[in-house]
């Protein structure tokens, strides 16, 4: 009986002793992998908000309705600014409704992609406003950025670039 036993608490220190390294081995592989991203036709590639869009991926970027993508999700086309040598297009997933929060979607159109973005509704000094900063894809940002309640007078959406050097840039488009 104690050879037995024995036999039986070698082979549990040993399973343990190979468990342990493969439940490691495991978790890593499951944490670090994520979801599948669902499949999406070649030239094209898929954003967090669930849209896909043509180019980036390939080379050229391919040619894009940019007024009808828009259009076909709902967003508010904001127009463009220019901070810092850096033409930025800009969208947003609704209107700026107060005690709301709204995805903003900025393009780098022309001149070099900024090192950070932080985009804030409200009044130029950013007092009674939540500023997000935005978050990098490949040639844009998205962030999502609270409208105030109660409504702020002369409200307008700020964006403040910060170029590779740290200079800041700061302008506004009406929202």
């Amino acid at each position: 009986m104690s050879g037995l036993l024995t036999k039986l608490h070698s082979s549990t220190v040993m399973s343990k002793n190979l468990f342990r390294p493969a439940l490691c081995f495991a978790l890593l592989t499951v944490v670090g992998c994520g979801k599948d991203a669902p499949p999406h036709p070649d030239g094209t590639h898929p954003h967090a908000d669930g849209t896909v869009h043509e180019g980036h991926h390939d080379g050229e970027p391919a040619a894009n309705d940019h007024a009808a993508e828009l259009e076909e999700r709902g967003a508010v086309d904001l127009g463009t600014i220019t901070l810092g040598g850096a033409t930025l297009a800009l969208d947003a997933t609704g209107p700026a409704t107060p005690g709301t929060s709204v995805t903003l979607n900025v393009r780098i159109t022309a001149g070099t992609m900024p090192e950070t973005i932080r985009i804030w509704y409200g009044v130029e000094s950013g007092i009674g406003s939540m500023k997000a900063k935005g978050t990098p894809h490949d040639d844009h940002f998205h962030a999502d950025v609270e409208v105030p309640e109660p409504a702020m007078e002369n409200a307008a959406l700020w964006l403040e670039a910060v170029a590779s050097d740290g200079t800041k840039k700061t302008g506004s488009v009406s929202f």
